[in-house]
């Protein structure tokens, strides 16, 4: 979970998620699932709605997460 974010005028908050799942395989490789999801609690005044979860369709963020991982499992296979 990322820090909660109030970005809106009425006191709104947002937040980042990012599940993810490992599966052996055969040969020894590991399949990776990643969701990223947003959590958007809307706040007017003095009464708070319940917070709304949406899945996060930025392609760019999956790629950035993937890109990353790849960059740092070549440096942990030489350890």
């Amino acid at each position: 979970m990322s820090p909660i974010g109030s970005p809106g005028e009425f006191g709104s908050s947002r937040q980042r998620e990012i599940s993810i799942q490992l599966q052996p395989m055969e040969g020894g490789t590991v399949e990776v699932a990643v969701e990223l999801k947003e959590a958007v609690e809307e706040r007017f005044d003095k009464f708070s709605n319940a917070a709304t979860e949406t899945p996060l369709r930025d392609p760019a963020a999956y790629d950035s997460f993937f890109g990353e991982l790849e960059r740092r499992l070549p440096a942990q296979a030489a350890k």
